[in-house]
């Protein structure tokens, strides 16, 4: 569980992947390349990071990067709570990793269907047909 104490200020937001073996996260402070006042968000997006980051996960700039479960963390000024976002291959175990990883102090998490894979992400997109 994350600690209710420990002061939000040190918390980073970013974008990540996870295999559930490689974990790749590009974290940085919420005053760093971001936007937004209530819920500040990362400049960062997966699809120009690819290029840098396929090589970890043992496959080329040229795959589709959206076949690794990723996501984003984000934080929510008004209330101080970081907020990760995730698909559903994203677990539990997984999640506090990638919350260790941004030193995420007062957080939560949420499913988020643009980060959504494999069967998921495929039924999604029987459903808009």
């Amino acid at each position: 569980m994350p600690d209710q104490h420990a002061s939000p200020a040190q918390s980073l937001i970013g974008i990540w992947w996870d295999d559930g073996h490689e974990f790749v996260a590009l974290a940085h402070g919420p005053n760093e390349n971001s936007s937004g006042k209530v819920l500040i968000d990362s400049n960062l997006n997966h699809a120009d990071e690819w290029l840098h980051v396929a090589g970890q996960f043992g496959r080329s700039a040229s795959s589709e990067y959206f076949q690794i479960p990723r996501g984003r963390v984000l934080f929510n000024n008004l209330r101080q709570e970081s907020v990760i976002l995730h698909g559903t291959a994203t677990k539990l175990a997984r999640l506090n990793v990638i919350a260790k990883r941004f030193q995420l102090q007062n957080w939560t998490c949420r499913i988020d269907d643009h980060y959504q894979v494999g069967v998921d992400a495929d039924r999604l997109f029987d459903e808009l047909e």
